[in-house]
């Protein structure tokens, strides 16, 4: 088993006052291989120290278990920032200078229970537990699922990732499609009771229209005008509205607000180039939504309630 260690100094979003974890200092917690940990603060920064680990599969080519290290780190870092909502860590290049040692064992870790280390771990737990069935065919599908909510995450943080370096059309689209792959999943959980809508509908205009009692007859027509709503009336904008109406925890204004994000989506990638300035609450709205439903899908909790926080002084 290999691991490799590395200082992280974190980002403080304001860029005044001092960034605080809200942990206990020298406490620490798990992201998949790596333990963050001695979180500490003086009044030149915040910082954590990260040890990633390497302890299955082939370890005699070092660089290769030096890459798989480092990719551990990099991933991690990303999940950190997804969970705090906004870029804490940044990259580190330097990563590549760092020792690969070698250990027998995990040391033990401190237990330090905190609030915000409780939040992450839960959350963490919650997406492993996606995969829980022992029969193959129920497994590759959870595995499927669980990928999907990984691709919703790594969209929210290519968001974060955009919007530094003020590419605020990319932030957009990734906001978007985060948003697209989640809905997707949840759509078809509704999806029978809007063709079951649609069929009453249908039937009633049947039966005060023209007089006519659904029948046989008429199962070919609806079948038609079935694939027309499905296909083509359900676009994936009215998709993600559907969706988040039917979660019924989200304010009209935050609907109307991801209508918005969607149209301006769809004209630029309809080549539309005057969308530049896209209204800055648009991204706060999308960041803030597409968290939500990451938590109230694997956690069943609010936004509030399932994510760690920072405090600034």
């Amino acid at each position: 088993m290999y691991k490799i260690t590395c200082e992280l100094t974190l980002t403080n979003p304001n860029y005044f006052g001092k960034l605080k974890l809200k942990m206990r200092r020298g406490s620490g917690f798990w992201i998949n291989e790596c333990y963050y940990y001695n979180y500490k603060l003086d009044e030149f920064g915040t910082y954590l120290t990260v040890d990633s680990y390497v302890y299955d599969g082939d370890l005699t080519v070092k660089d290769i278990v030096r890459r798989r290290a480092i990719g551990n780190i990099e991933r991690a870092n990303k999940l950190v920032n997804f969970l705090f909502g906004f870029k804490l860590i940044d990259e580190y290049p330097n990563h590549f200078r760092r020792p690969l040692v070698a250990v027998k064992k995990i040391p033990p870790t401190p237990l330090k229970s905190s609030e915000n280390i409780n939040k992450i771990h839960k959350c963490m737990s919650s997406l492993d537990n996606v995969v829980k069935s022992d029969k193959k065919k129920e497994r590759d599908n959870e595995e499927k699922l669980r990928k999907k909510y990984y691709a919703a995450i790594n969209y929210f943080v290519r968001s974060l990732d955009a919007m530094d370096v003020e590419l605020y059309e990319d932030a957009l689209l990734s906001l978007y499609r985060g948003l697209e792959v989640l809905v997707r999943e949840e759509y078809k959980n509704i999806k029978q009771d809007i063709i079951n809508d649609f069929r009453k509908y249908f039937i009633k205009f049947l039966n005060e229209t023209l007089n006519e009692v659904y029948g046989e007859k008429h199962r070919e027509l609806f079948n038609a005008f079935e694939s027309v709503m499905t296909n083509k009336l359900m676009t994936d904008t009215r998709i993600i509205l559907k969706v988040l109406q039917e979660f019924r925890v989200f304010p009209d204004e935050q609907i109307s607000n991801i209508k918005e994000l969607c149209r301006v989506r769809n004209s630029l990638s309809h080549g539309n180039t005057e969308e530049n300035d896209i209204p800055q609450k648009l991204f706060a709205v999308g960041q803030h939504v597409l968290r939500s439903m990451i938590a109230l899908i694997l956690l069943k909790k609010s936004y509030n309630k399932a994510f760690p926080i920072t405090d600034i002084d």
